[in-house]
């Protein structure tokens, strides 16, 4: 389509009214303009719908949709993905932020190299953003077999070019570790992902807790790494404590 915007930001949101504003706002002031911003709201019990519906309103560029029940950031990001008009694709959550130049200064990287899935680095900060963490960052390049082993990636600072990359969609089934099923099942089709080697995104953290279930999160992964993946018994103990020891040395840095 002639008139669809370059990229899809996909956004969650469940009950954050205190955040939304600002993610949006971190959005607006994006260098790179042509980008269209999907809010999926999840039921939310406090205003986070009527915000993002006001935001919608004052600027076209974004959507305000919310979802008939309640079913976690994984139905709510697919429900984004199935209506987004981009070329590149990007998850921001409604809690998060970016640097303005991101858009611009990650795409010209990708199109200069020709590459189709890169990611950036990123720094974690508490709700009210008055401590800003160490900067995380991943490795130069990440294939199938680096993740299987590793907790990189995420989903806050990728964008991938879903003319290369095609279609996919998030297990829904999953209650925890729905980004790490997500690339896995993306790298195992053969692509790489490569690092921009710049600070660009801010991440809240402390806000929910579901990322914090330690215990939910090590049995899923090895869930993932068994029943998903197809990983052989042995195999999978190793991807399993290499993940966890990744993810535990990560956690104790703020």
């Amino acid at each position: 389509m002639s008139d669809a915007p370059l990229i899809s930001v996909i956004t969650p949101s469940y009950n954050c009214e205190k955040y939304l504003t600002r993610t949006i706002e971190s959005l607006q002031a994006q260098t790179m303009k042509d980008w269209e911003c999907i809010i999926i709201d999840d039921c939310s019990t406090d205003n986070s719908f009527e915000i993002a519906q006001e935001l919608s309103k004052k600027d076209s560029r974004v959507t305000a949709l919310q979802q008939p029940k309640n079913g976690g950031s994984s139905a709510a990001r697919n429900a984004g993905l199935r209506i987004a008009k981009g070329r590149y694709i990007t998850f921001i959550d409604g809690d998060d932020i970016i640097k303005p130049f991101k858009f611009e200064a990650q795409l010209n990287f990708m199109k200069r190299n020709n590459y189709a899935i890169t990611y950036t680095n990123y720094r974690r900060m508490t709700p009210d953003e008055k401590k800003i963490g160490i900067l995380q960052r991943n490795p130069h390049k990440i294939t199938y077999k680096h993740l299987l082993r590793h907790t990189a990636l995420g989903t806050l600072t990728p964008i991938y070019d879903r003319t290369i990359i095609g279609e996919f969609f998030f297990d829904e089934t999953l209650s925890a570790r729905m980004d790490y099923a997500f690339w896995l099942d993306v790298l195992r089709e053969g692509h790489k992902a490569h690092r921009f080697d710049r600070d660009l995104a801010r991440y809240r953290r402390g806000h929910t807790s579901l990322s914090s279930n330690l215990n939910r999160g090590r049995k899923i992964v090895w869930k993932i790494l068994r029943e998903r993946q197809k990983i052989a018994f042995f195999k999978a103990c190793w991807y399993y404590l290499s993940y966890i020891f990744h993810a535990s040395k990560k956690r104790r840095l703020f």
